[in-house]
């Protein structure tokens, strides 16, 4: 990030002459109401700056732009407002759940038969089994995607414990809440001491 003496500019190990940068500043100048992203990509373009796989490098051509602006070398739009979000995050949306009293189980499984599974469908079931696994499970819980089902683990009237069955899991989870219906990955494998 170095500017040389001879008018020279360095910036992500490139080396960008004087005539580059007196042309960079004319493309700026030429469209001055164009977007700060896509002023970029046009400058992208023009100096062929590419990754190796051949995309253009808009975020370090933003950096630049930027220390040329602050050099006082060219003036850059201002940056424009982001639009409002459509929808809040799920979290922020969800009123709180009330925690569920869940007495501690001490006592064989056989003890508790018949041990069932019951779907989860109404929002305050739903509500309360993200809350479960939220709180319960190592990893935490901030939602499932795409098609799922959730069971309570009951025996009686006691839960026991949550399942989610869901055909692909999230990459961020190194076990499944239960099986999927796919073979464990191998991290799961190594996690469950398989």
């Amino acid at each position: 990030m170095l500017a040389t003496s001879a008018g020279e500019w360095v910036h992500c190990g490139r080396v960008f002459s004087a005539t580059e940068i007196a042309e960079l500043c004319a493309t700026v100048a030429w469209l001055p109401g164009l977007a700060r992203k896509e002023l970029a990509a046009t400058v992208c373009e023009h100096l062929g700056w590419t990754t190796l796989t051949g995309t253009a490098k808009i975020s370090a051509c933003l950096d630049f732009l930027e220390r040329l602006q602050a050099a006082g070398l060219l003036v850059l739009t201002a940056l424009r407002p982001s639009p409002p979000r459509r929808c809040a995050p799920p979290s922020a949306s969800a009123a709180p759940v009330a925690p569920v009293a869940e007495p501690a189980v001490h006592c064989a499984l056989s003890a508790l038969a018949p041990v069932s599974l019951a779907v989860v469908r109404d929002a305050t079931r739903v509500a309360q089994w993200d809350a479960l696994v939220a709180r319960w499970h190592p990893l935490g819980f901030q939602g499932a995607f795409g098609y799922r089902l959730r069971y309570f683990i009951t025996a009686g009237d006691r839960r026991l414990g949550c399942v989610l069955l869901c055909p692909v899991l999230p990459a961020r989870w190194p076990c499944a809440i239960s099986g999927s219906a796919g073979r464990p990955r191998p991290a799961a494998r190594t996690w469950r001491g398989w």
